[in-house]
């Protein structure tokens, strides 16, 4: 195994036991143990949490220079959730064993194509990041167009490890 309980349990795992984890299973999923792909996926979960903060807070002071209090505080409460969700999500993520079929589609998702998905989410951060004042200053609407479907990204992979997996 690579550092991680397997907290699946096979294809007849509780809804349960798959998404309401101890702090102790969500703190072993953010440490830097395991095999080099577990460590890679986890660098790249720490890079997104951390991107995604520091475009929040610059994001949020570029809308609300001046007196906008009552947009600093929205702008706060929708970080502060946003922040816990992603944070979820990765850990759900990260903690997905087997393969998972998504329920609309038929799409068969495993362990290497999470990896490879949590490798180029965290580019794709770093990136907006990296361009952050030029999609800001000329096209706010992009930038948000961008980072809201980045958050979409996360929130589909999450809600589909959720599911019972196929195989283990």
């Amino acid at each position: 195994m690579d550092g991680v309980t397997n907290i699946d349990e096979g294809p007849k795992g509780s809804w349960k036991s798959r998404n309401c984890l101890s702090l102790g299973e969500y703190l072993s999923s953010w440490s830097f143990n395991g095999t080099w792909l577990t460590v890679a996926r986890r660098f790249c979960m720490w890079a997104i949490i951390i991107l995604r903060t520091v475009t929040n807070i610059l994001a949020m002071a570029h809308n609300t220079l001046g007196s906008k209090i009552v947009s600093m505080i929205c702008g706060v409460i929708i970080g502060i959730i946003s922040f816990a969700f992603v944070f979820w999500c990765l850990t759900i993520i990260d903690r997905a064993r087997g393969n998972r079929a998504c329920w609309f589609c038929g799409l068969v998702v495993g362990r290497t194509h999470l990896d490879v998905f949590v490798i180029v989410n965290a580019i794709l951060h770093l990136s907006l990041l990296a361009s952050f004042w030029q999609l800001v200053l000329h096209t706010a609407v992009g930038f948000n167009i961008i980072w809201f479907a980045l958050w979409v990204l996360i929130a589909f992979y999450g809600f589909l490890c959720t599911r019972a997996p196929l195989s283990v």
